[in-house]
C-alpha cells in the first residue's frame, strides 16, 4: 500500500518533487495500517469476533449458496469443563471441490501458525494439478490436537464423499500423522521434504543439542539417507552414518534413530 501510495502521489497528484519524508503526501506504515484497520471496523457488524465471524459466514452463504462452512465458535462453561467446546472452522468452495475430485489422489497438508493476531492454527489441504499447486479446503482448529484436526477432516470428507485420498504429505507432527490415519485408514503418510530439512536444521541448530559445530557433516550423511534410491544404498548410507564420528554424539543418536530411522518409511 506503502508503494502505492508514493505511486499514485508522483503520477496521479504530478508532485514528483516532493520531499520523502514530507508524511502529509508520504505516510509511515504505522499511519496507513491504522487507516486501513479503520477501514475494516467500520464494516464490522459486531466488535466481538465469533459474532463478527459467523455474519460473515452468513453473508458468504447468501452470495453463493455452493460454498461450504463449518463454524463452532468456542465457548466456555466455568462450572463444568466437559461442557465446554473448541473453535472449529471450515471452509470450502465449489471450485476446491472439483478440484479435489479430481486431483485429490495426493494431498498435500500445510499448517501455518502465527500469521495473523491469534494463536491458532491454519491448515490448508492442497493438490497439484496439471497446471499448479491449489489449495481444495482450509481449516483451523483451537489446538492442534489429534480430535480437532480429525474432526475437520471428517467434516471434509463428508462434504466429498467420492474422495479417495491414496497419499499424504505433511511435516512430522504426530497429532496430524495420526489424524490423517484415523480419517484415512487406507492412506500413506509420507513427510515433506522441505519440513524433514527444516526440522533437522532447527534441531542441530539448537545449542543444547551440541551439533552446531558438525552441523554440515551430519547434514551431509542423513541427506545421503534420505536420498536412497534403494533397499541396498539405504543400508549403505545408514551403515556409514552408524560408524561416522557424529553418531557417537549420544544426544543426536537418539533423536536421529527413534524419530527418523524407527520411521524411514515416510521420509526416504
Amino acid at each position: 500500500m506503502q508503494r502505492h501510495l508514493a505511486a499514485f502521489v508522483k503520477k496521479e497528484m504530478n508532485l514528483s518533487v516532493l520531499d520523502q519524508m514530507n508524511r502529509r503526501y508520504f505516510p509511515e506504515k504505522k499511519t496507513i495500517r491504522k487507516h486501513i484497520y479503520k477501514a475494516v471496523i467500520k464494516d464490522r457488524t459486531s466488535s466481538i469476533d465469533q459474532e463478527e465471524l459467523e455474519a460473515k459466514i452468513s453473508q458468504w452463504k447468501s452470495k453463493d449458496s455452493s460454498n461450504n462452512f463449518f463454524f463452532r465458535p468456542y465457548s466456555e462453561e466455568k462450572d463444568d469443563e466437559s461442557k465446554t467446546q473448541s473453535l472449529l472452522f471450515v471452509h470450502q468452495n465449489k471450485a476446491q471441490k472439483q478440484f479435489l475430485q479430481k486431483y485429490g489422489k495426493v494431498v498435500l497438508m500445510d499448517a501455518t501458525y502465527k500469521t495473523t493476531k491469534y494463536m491458532l492454527p491454519l491448515f490448508f489441504l492442497v493438490v497439484k494439478t496439471n497446471v499448479d499447486f491449489q489449495v481444495v479446503s482450509s481449516f483451523i482448529v483451537q489446538s492442534e490436537t489429534i480430535k480437532d484436526i480429525s474432526e475437520a477432516l471428517g467434516i471434509i470428507r463428508e462434504w466429498n464423499p467420492e474422495w479417495n485420498c491414496d497419499n499424504f504429505m505433511n511435516d512430522f507432527d504426530e497429532s496430524e500423522i495420526q489424524a490423517v490415519h484415523e480419517s484415512f485408514p487406507d492412506a500413506n503418510v509420507f513427510l515433506c521434504d522441505f519440513h524433514r530439512e527444516q526440522a533437522w536444521e532447527r534441531w542441530l541448530n539448537k545449542s543444547d543439542n551440541g551439533c552446531r559445530l558438525i552441523k554440515d557433516n551430519i547434514l551431509s550423511r542423513i541427506r545421503r539417507v534420505a536420498h536412497s534410491s534403494t533397499i541396498q544404498s539405504y543400508a549403505e548410507a545408514v551403515n556409514d552414518l552408524k560408524d561416522s564420528e557424529e553418531w557417537k554424539n549420544n544426544k543426536f543418536q537418539k533423536w536421529f534413530q527413534s524419530k527418523w530411522l524407527n520411521n524411514n518409511k515416510k521420509w526416504v
